[in-house]
């Protein structure tokens, strides 16, 4: 077996080398934007030696040519602040992490610039502020956009969304309805949905709701996500949950592989920007949803909604933000189910829990039907109901961690279906529907629809 390499102490993501290759090309545009340039920047930051660029004045001439010349690829405008200041940061790193290690006096103060209250760094801090206000300045006087981010998506638009796509009733639909329910319920992060493990997650017996280790992609950090009954048929995780079992086969689970909840995103190079696409189809059906919607849009749309009614020392154990720098307190507040209660429950549409803290909403449970004699006929109901085959994940089966969940779902299905009864709908053939014909388990004399509307009201 070969020498390990040596593990570098900076970052090697995909998306860190692309940042890092968009800036080197704007460097490189920057050598050659004049005569005088070229002669001292030409060829690209391999190119030039560490006397050149262990320098602040290839940062501050570099800043000023982003700022007043440098333009984003594709629409032609001048490039944000907040971008300006990420291509200096990139730049910096690129330069300290190559020299970091020289024994040159000038060149480890410069490395230095990066320390957050290092004298050495004075220079730098003094230009980011200097970005800042001139690109603010600039955006004033040409008319652009003072705020880039992601036009918020809030809780009636993600209900409106859910709705639209229950109607569509297709595998695929569904699949994007727990997608967006997932991303809601846990806090917004859109690209986090797709690494939440069946080996992640629990059933929390006291509060009667299913509880996540979720991936933290931008903190790399893991946090409690905790999923709880909704308020109705389009707000409600298990029934969302149970639409796509219904629709679709569970995956093969195979010991030491990653088994992932939602396989659509999980699949997916840029699981964000496939969710953000679906939204955009949604348009057609959802005109309440703005023109630019994007999944980046689910995190402040859940923060401004949630902050209607949580206290922010409470949501922040469901958004993950890091509360320390608030209140030392945090340090020994840690992540729990019942701190994470009260922003789940908003988030699910209910009102605020009266005193902060307590039980969530329990979903409706199949199994309180049981009697001794039919229980075994209700859990191959449910095994019908979703497809469960030998190789499903064992979690999802009989005696399985998730099976409780998975009870939930079918009465979750049945409110639905009673819902629309009691609207004086008419009653589609659907799964359950089938399923309770299939397996004869109507009551004598009465219909499958019935028979699902008494379990519900059960």
């Amino acid at each position: 077996m070969p020498m390990p390499e040596a593990m570098e102490t900076h970052g090697r993501s995909a998306s860190l080398k692309k940042q890092q290759g968009t800036v080197r090309a704007a460097f490189e545009a920057f050598g050659e934007c004049d005569e005088e340039c070229a002669k001292v920047y030409g060829g690209g930051l391999d190119q030039l030696s560490e006397e050149t660029l262990c320098h602040e004045d290839v940062v501050r001439r570099f800043a000023t040519f982003l700022v007043e010349d440098w333009r984003a690829a594709g629409t032609g405008e001048h490039i944000g602040g907040a971008t300006v200041l990420q291509y200096l940061s990139v730049l910096m790193n690129i330069i300290v992490n190559k020299y970091r290690s020289s024994d040159d006096a000038k060149t480890k103060k410069f490395c230095l610039s990066l320390a957050k209250h290092a004298p050495e760094g004075a220079w730098y801090r003094g230009l980011k502020a200097e970005v800042r206000k001139l690109c603010f300045k600039r955006a004033l006087e040409n008319g652009e956009s003072l705020d880039n981010s992601a036009t918020p998506v809030g809780f009636q638009q993600v209900k409106r969304m859910a709705v639209a796509l229950a109607h569509r009733s297709t595998p695929r639909a569904m699949e994007t309805k727990f997608a967006l329910r997932q991303t809601w319920a846990s806090g917004g992060r859109a690209a986090e949905s797709a690494y939440l493990l069946y080996t992640g997650l629990k059933w929390d017996y006291d509060q009667q709701c299913t509880v996540g280790l979720w991936p933290q992609l931008k903190t790399f950090k893991v946090k409690l996500a905790v999923f709880v009954a909704g308020i109705d048929a389009s707000t409600c995780y298990y029934t969302d949950w149970g639409d796509v079992m219904a629709l679709s086969q569970p995956p093969i689970f195979e010991d030491g592989e990653a088994c992932f909840l939602n396989t659509k995103l999980s699949l997916a190079a840029h699981p964000a920007r496939v969710l953000g696409a679906s939204m955009k189809d949604l348009r057609k059906d959802c005109p309440e949803l703005p023109e630019d919607v994007s999944a980046g849009g689910l995190r402040p749309g859940v923060v401004n909604y949630a902050l209607m009614h949580v206290d922010p020392m409470f949501l922040c154990h469901t958004t993950g933000h890091d509360g320390k720098g608030f209140s030392n307190l945090f340090e020994y507040m840690d992540a729990s189910v019942a701190m994470a209660i009260p922003g789940a429950v908003v988030l699910a549409g209910w009102p605020a829990l009266p005193r902060a803290l307590g039980k969530a909403p329990v979903p409706a449970d199949l199994f309180c039907l049981v009697t001794q004699g039919n229980r075994e006929r209700m859990e191959l109901f449910v095994d019908a109901l979703f497809n469960m085959h030998s190789a499903a994940p064992p979690m999802l089966l009989q005696n399985g961690d998730l099976r409780p969940p998975s009870a939930r779902a079918p009465p979750a299905l049945s409110c639905t279906i009673r819902s629309e009864s009691e609207r004086g709908g008419t009653l589609r053939p659907c799964q359950a529907i089938e399923t309770v014909e299939g397996m004869k388990l109507y009551d004598p004399g009465a219909s499958a629809d019935t028979t699902l509307i008494r379990w519900s009201a059960e």
